[in-house]
């Protein structure tokens, strides 16, 4: 699951850069990877924990499920911010980019 955040939130960065066409590379398997983390908690959770009543390791499992959705609908309400944006800016280095992040 962090992998899977991970590769999102470097798509994020490449959207920033203006690279949108790369942005396949990492948003691709990110999306992938986090649909199969999630299948695969939420059937651990339903199949494996519940009926042996480990209640520990489902509300631990939920939790971390929960936090991660957060994480994941915050980028791609990111993703569509980025790509509605058609203006460049230059940012310290000289890159054009869509955003500037400050320092």
């Amino acid at each position: 699951m962090l992998a899977s955040v991970t590769l999102l939130i470097g798509t994020t960065v490449i959207l920033r850069m203006n690279k949108a066409k790369y942005a396949w590379i990492t948003g691709v398997p990110g999306l992938f990877m986090t649909v199969i983390t999630f299948w695969a908690g939420l059937w651990l959770v339903i199949n494996q924990y519940l009926p042996q009543g480990k209640t520990l390791l489902v509300t631990l499992s939920v939790l971390v499920m929960l936090l991660m959705l957060f994480v994941i609908v915050g980028t791609l309400r990111r993703w569509m911010q980025l790509l509605a944006i058609r203006t460049t800016t230059k940012d310290a280095y000289g890159n054009d980019v869509k955003v500037v992040v400050q320092e």
